[in-house]
């Protein structure tokens, strides 16, 4: 205060009135603008409480369990209701525990490590995790984690979801189809069982028939040869059909060699006009003598498969049976054979003029065991096989019908340019070699050993047998020189075949032996190679094959 304002009062009367002045002048120009501040920062405010709450909503509200995790240590940071509901936690609780201990001992997955990502724009899914709540109860949960920035630190976000009821369901829905499959399954082999006993009833029948006729003309040499020739045919008819089942059910491949594919055609149609009906006419058109790299047994399944199935199909009505064989070149993108690559086919058709089929049933012929036969009238693997045989040659088959317009069957065949000597004729048969050598037979069916002794000393060897191959290794084990070749069936109670090759040729390194299977999933060629075994042969065994084979390993043949 000026100091010449020495009157108290006059002093007081000018601070008052320049305390007013200043509350007037700054009511005016600042008062309304800090109100409308405030007001802002409380509209603010509310805002972020009310944001608050619906984050809040939302984030509890999930039916998602969301756990927010630091990367670095595997802590929990936060969570929402839905998780700690979801795991049995109080939330001070769930804040407090690592991811680790939500995951249950028994899961083989590591999730940390699956949830910790390369950069914040990635993302990861774990699937089927098990995982451990509070009262040890187990879940199986589906985790989606990303990255999230907060507050400049990173973080991991998992959403958890409770799949539990939903395995647990795909658990019994796979049991059930397992079931339905078994169920499929079991009456597959009914149909399958009918076919094959009503084809092998008709072999055994032929083969007794013509077994009594021989009994019968033993005075008559000559008609009891044509009775045994007819037997042997029985036989191989037993013999083949065996052989289709086998073929479809390895899907393994036989020899394929450069083949002229007319002839193996022409094969087949002579043998199908002598077995088919005189109702059916056959015109055959073979256009092509192209070269195929193709096995010539399973090229001759196919078209005496297709021609039974046309046959089947024409009844006793009767009907004609078209076999064409001619060449095709397939373009790029040939709709009508999709799968093929472009290049030169031949292709086999074999048409009837039967009774057709429906889509329905068109969309099933290649499946194994199916078939619109009668109960024992056909094992419905001829269709099937025909398909696996085509699609080993890396061919593809094409079928076309319509209810009472028959049925076409269109194969196609990749043209090789490779050169090939054409298959002649077989040879005639040459007498087996005789010999002196000692041989060891051993089948633990006594028939059979029976069999290859009388045949085998009828043409001068010395014949032991056994049957069962511990038998036949204590026999061995007394002097490993008294035999100078083994011939072991391979399935054998006890011990098998090929662990009874393995003992010998460790007492006599280099010792010939030929392994003889019916079947098999324990051996097969290659295997038998490798443990020493000298050949390895299937059943049934024709006694002439068998002694050619021994005669060659006998006089130095390793092949």
């Amino acid at each position: 205060m000026p100091k010449h304002f020495k009157d108290p009062t006059e002093q007081n009367k000018l601070r008052k009135g320049i305390v007013g002045l200043g509350k007037s002048s700054l009511r005016k120009s600042y008062y309304p603008q800090l109100q409308k501040q405030i007001k802002e920062l409380k509209l603010a405010k509310e805002r972020a409480e009310e944001n608050e709450k619906k984050f809040s909503l939302i984030f509890n509200s999930t039916s998602d369990g969301i756990i927010l995790v630091d990367p670095d240590t595997g802590a929990i940071v936060l969570s929402n209701v839905t998780a700690q509901r979801m795991f049995g936690y109080l939330p001070e609780e769930m804040n407090q525990l690592h991811l680790d201990t939500l995951v249950s001992p028994r899961e083989e997955t590591p999730v940390m490590p699956g949830l910790i990502l390369g950069n914040s724009s990635d993302k990861s899914i774990l699937r089927g995790i098990s995982m451990e709540a509070n009262d040890k109860r187990t879940m199986v949960c589906d985790i989606n984690a990303s990255r999230v920035d907060i507050e400049g630190k990173t973080h991991i976000l998992a959403l958890v979801r409770d799949i539990t009821d939903l395995a647990t369901m795909e658990k019994e829905k796979e049991e059930i189809k397992a079931q339905l499959d078994q169920s499929r399954k079991m009456e597959a082999m009914g149909t399958l069982a009918g076919g094959i006993a009503h084809d092998f009833n008709n072999i055994l029948s032929g083969i007794f028939g013509y077994s009594q006729l021989a009994q019968s003309h033993i005075s008559n040499p000559e008609k009891a040869k044509t009775d045994i020739d007819q037997i042997l045919k029985g036989a191989k008819k037993a013999a083949d059909l065996i052989q289709q089942v086998l073929t479809f059910s390895r899907k393994s491949s036989h020899r394929k060699q450069v083949l002229p594919m007319f002839m193996v055609v022409g094969e087949a149609l002579k043998l199908l006009r002598s077995s088919l009906p005189a109702t059916i006419k056959i015109r055959d058109e073979i256009r092509s003598k192209a070269l195929v790299m193709a096995d010539p047994t399973n090229i001759h399944q196919v078209v005496i498969n297709l021609c039974t199935n046309a046959h089947h199909a024409m009844g006793d009505t009767g009907g004609t049976l078209t076999v064409k064989l001619m060449e095709k070149s397939i373009p790029e993108q040939d709709p009508s054979v999709a799968p093929l690559s472009p290049g030169n086919y031949l292709e086999l058709m074999v048409s009837d003029t039967g009774h057709g089929m429906d889509q329905q049933t068109l969309d099933r012929i290649f499946e194994p065991y199916f078939t619109t036969k009668k109960m024992g009238r056909g094992t419905g693997l001829g269709l099937a096989l025909v398909h696996s045989i085509v699609e080993d040659h890396q061919g593809h088959i094409v079928t076309r019908s319509e209810p009472g317009k028959g049925t076409s069957f269109h194969v196609f065949i990749p043209v090789t340019e490779k050169a090939g000597a054409a298959p002649g004729k077989n040879p005639e048969e040459k007498s087996v070699s005789k010999g002196t050598e000692r041989l060891l037979i051993v089948d633990d069916e006594p028939s059979l050993t029976r069999i290859a002794q009388t045949f085998f000393r009828e043409q001068g060897y010395s014949v032991a047998t056994a049957n069962n191959g511990v038998q036949a290794l204590e026999r061995f084990k007394s002097d490993p020189h008294e035999f100078d070749l083994v011939v072991t069936d391979m399935t054998m109670p006890e011990m098998t075949g090929d662990l009874l090759a393995t003992a010998l040729l460790k007492l006599r390194p280099g010792l010939p032996i030929i392994l003889c299977t019916g079947y098999s999933d324990n051996i097969s060629k290659n295997r038998a190679r490798s443990l020493g075994i000298k050949r390895y042969v299937e059943k049934p065994l024709q006694m002439t094959e068998l002694g050619k084979t021994v005669r060659a390993l006998l006089d130095g043949g390793e092949s």
